[in-house]
């Protein structure tokens, strides 16, 4: 079976360099115990101009299409 999980967590008011060391480091864990895909939130290219909303609209859409699960 094929696994792609969404990594989910708090981002919204968090300081930029921090929050991305924070995924990296859970992306990286979760493909050395055999994860295929790993979806980072902080790769998706966002525009810091982008509303929490918009945001949101498109996390939550690479999450219904490309993922089969999610950590928190």
């Amino acid at each position: 079976m094929k696994i792609e999980i969404y990594i989910s967590g708090k981002i919204t008011g968090l300081e930029p360099t921090a929050c991305r060391a924070k995924f990296a480091a859970m992306e990286t864990k979760l493909k050395s115990i055999g994860a295929h895909t790993v979806i980072n939130p902080m790769t998706l290219g966002i525009p810091n101009s982008w509303s929490h909303d918009e945001a949101m609209k498109l996390c939550m859409k690479v999450l219904r299409e490309r993922a089969s699960s999610i950590i928190l």
